[in-house]
């Protein structure tokens, strides 16, 4: 008993505190309780003592997911408590690669449930999306976390998540074979079936746009970044394990696989804590936003051309300009115009993440018509918040 009880204390200082989840009772598992469910209760019953109903969902998980290798070291781990006092978890050696890969990936799914969001909550870097779009993506890499959120007449509404890895050295990449995960905005550009893939990336896989445009400002290499799968020998990889992709189990993969449409699924990853906000807060944040885009718009139709510059950085680069060049094209241009209308649809806001000053990525249809020309685009603009507390455009095109 006395080594049962330590393995509890060792449980608590290896992966630290969680807040108590509803338990499931041993022989109790239902056909719709996941794997986590089963694991994040199991982890409770050790935090308090009661490791014989630990020892039986764990039992119980490794029957039902035999390819799930964390279930099993702890499995072991538990069995072999009964027969002598544990120092460290993974009872062969605490420098185990494999072993240090699997306890971290312990602590992300339990310390997980700690600062589990209600679903009444909105992360603020997720905009309204247009009804053309059915769901959105945001995966945290300081949780190791991939949430799916559902169009809900523009409102984006957390409806799933699942445990994620990442590239081997972390977030931000930056080159080519860096082995990081890029931070960013992106879209997915195509669907790669199982038949067309290796083994390593199982199921299928959602190539997404990096390096994107504001990557290619920065300077930023490299390609090959996918959503996939894991390989078939394993259930779910350590948080850091892949060269840079996001990685979901098969499972779940399969389930995400029909929500997401090339092209206009939004996939948003963040290497900042997500900072989750109520219905009422992001409401006004968008509005805020939106106000900030239109109110560019109707200067650009005012043929005050100090009014429209003024909502540009002097940083500015875009289509081929710098700051002085646009400024001096836009003024050449606009003189000769009698008026100038500008109808904006399909308009997209989100928070761009990243170490850089705070910034909005936006994008929009855009109606230009004046006397002399007309023309319809797709638009994407980055707003950056200047020293001066004032929001303006970095880059147009």
């Amino acid at each position: 008993m006395i080594r049962i009880l330590a393995l509890g204390a060792l449980w608590v200082c290896f992966v630290g505190p969680i807040q108590a989840v509803e338990p499931v009772k041993a022989g109790e598992a239902d056909p719709v309780i996941n794997e986590e469910m089963l694991l994040i209760s199991a982890f409770d019953d050790i935090r308090e003592n009661r490791m014989d109903n630990a020892l039986s969902l764990l039992r119980q998980l490794t029957i039902k997911n035999p390819k799930f290798k964390l279930a099993h070291l702890i499995y072991a781990d538990l069995l072999l408590a009964k027969t002598q006092a544990l120092r460290v978890f993974g009872h062969l050696t605490s420098s185990s690669e494999e072993i240090e890969g699997m306890l971290e990936e312990a602590r992300k799914r339990w310390t997980y449930h700690v600062v589990k969001p209600s679903t009444d909550l909105i992360p603020d870097q997720i905009s309204s999306l247009d009804e053309s779009v059915r769901h959105a993506v945001l995966v945290d890499l300081t949780t190791s976390r991939f949430y799916v959120f559902e169009n809900q007449s523009g409102v984006p509404i957390l409806v799933k998540d699942y445990y994620t890895s990442m590239g081997k050295q972390g977030a931000r990449k930056y080159k080519r074979g860096d082995q990081r995960t890029p931070v960013g905005v992106y879209h997915i550009t195509e669907y790669l079936p199982e038949k067309v893939l290796a083994d390593r990336y199982g199921v299928g896989a959602f190539p997404i746009n990096y390096p994107n445009y504001w990557d290619r400002r920065l300077g930023k290499t490299g390609g090959g970044i996918w959503l996939h799968g894991t390989s078939f020998a394993t259930y779910s990889r350590p948080p850091k394990a892949s060269d840079g992709c996001v990685t979901l189990s098969n499972e779940n993969f399969k389930e995400v696989q029909p929500l997401l449409d090339i092209k206009k699924t939004p996939v948003v990853i963040t290497s900042h804590p997500v900072n989750w906000i109520s219905k009422e807060a992001w409401k006004a944040r968008q509005d805020g936003m939106t106000a900030l885009v239109e109110q560019w718009r109707l200067d650009w139709e005012s043929m005050d051309p100090d009014r429209y510059l003024s909502h540009y950085s002097k940083d500015f680069n875009g289509s081929g300009k710098d700051y002085n060049g646009w400024v001096a094209h836009k003024r050449r241009v606009d003189a000769r115009k009698k008026y100038i209308r500008v109808g904006l649809s399909d308009l997209y806001l989100t928070t761009y993440p990243g170490d850089e000053a705070l910034m909005l990525q936006v994008r929009f249809k855009q109606d230009y018509k004046s006397d002399n020309f007309s023309s319809r685009s797709q638009k994407q603009q980055y707003w950056r918040l200047e020293e001066d507390g004032v929001w303006r455009i970095i880059s147009e095109g």
